[in-house]
């Protein structure tokens, strides 16, 4: 049907899907070599047993805009994809489950697969937290994930460095040699996916210094990031609580410390705060303190 419609539609370019074939697959064939960008959005409720396939070897921008609840999403003949996003709010997403071992999918491994040719690829905070439980259930050998290989100049990852977030943010760094720029943007989507206690306490990890312990796997890697943007708390203004606020940081400045001890090539960081010139004056100062390897970064804070 979808192939029909679009093949007699000549001057359509954009093509946005809201929740098709919620109990059924969809097949969406796309012909219309005037069909550039695909954007999918899907709510809680979609039958779980039900797969998405698209073939549209013209489309260059694809959106999901849903918590993938299908069993199985494929993407066939997508050669000239640019830019890839995965992004959602809390309607899409059933916030009472709680995730344990057995719930962490490989159809969403395989679908970022098919997607490692793009150019430009933008991860929601939801999926940074379920590849976390892919990355730590690989490492401690109770699955096996092949670490998959992105030719991605640009990544842009929705996060708030949590915890339980940082493997999941290694786990797409150590795939993306070809990374020239990093943006790191406060998320939408505020709220955490629940862990059980049993995987929490299986799999648990030291925050402090996590960083540090990723060295050999990540440094190599990421020779080719020159520029990097950080955009978090953008709501803060003059009355804010500065030693809490500065309390909160502390996990993004051990990032950015890491980033600037071990990137040669790396030329501006931009952090974007806020309103608060106290605080803004305060992140410049420390990162200014950070040693650095590269003698080319330029610092921004705004």
């Amino acid at each position: 049907m979808i192939r029909h419609l679009t093949t007699n539609c000549p001057l359509l370019g954009d093509l946005t899907l809201d929740s098709c074939n919620k109990f059924s697959d969809l097949i969406i064939d796309i012909a219309n070599p005037n069909i550039t960008s695909l954007d999918i959005f899907e709510f809680y409720g979609t039958k779980a047993d039900t797969a998405i396939e698209i073939c549209a070897p013209n489309l260059q921008s694809l959106g999901f805009h849903c918590y993938l609840p299908r069993v199985q999403y494929r993407v066939k003949d997508a050669l000239s994809l640019v830019t890839a996003s995965f992004s959602f709010d809390s309607e899409s997403l059933n916030l009472d489950f709680v995730y344990d071992k057995d719930d962490c999918e490989y159809y969403l491994v395989e679908l970022l697969g098919n997607l490692c040719h793009v150019k430009h690829l933008r991860i929601c905070r939801y999926l940074v937290q379920i590849w976390t439980c892919f990355y730590v259930l690989s490492i401690r050998g109770v699955q096996k994930y092949k670490l998959l290989s992105f030719d991605a100049t640009c990544l842009k990852l929705e996060t708030e460095l949590t915890k339980w977030e940082l493997p999941g943010i290694s786990y797409l760094l150590k795939g993306s040699s070809n990374l020239h720029h990093l943006e790191i943007s406060y998320p939408e989507f505020r709220e955490e996916i629940k862990l059980s206690d049993d995987f929490k306490g299986a799999y648990a990890f030291e925050e402090k210094g996590f960083w540090e312990s990723q060295k050999c796997d990540l440094a190599p890697v990421l020779q080719n990031l020159t520029h990097i943007s950080f955009y978090f708390l953008s709501d803060t203004g003059q009355n804010a609580n500065v030693a809490g606020c500065m309390g909160r940081l502390e996990n993004k400045i051990e990032f950015v410390g890491f980033l600037f001890k071990n990137l040669q090539a790396l030329e501006s960081m931009v952090i974007a705060y806020g309103r608060n010139t106290e605080i803004r004056s305060k992140i410049m100062e420390m990162l200014t303190a950070l040693p650095r390897v590269s003698p080319r970064i330029r610092i921004e804070v705004i």
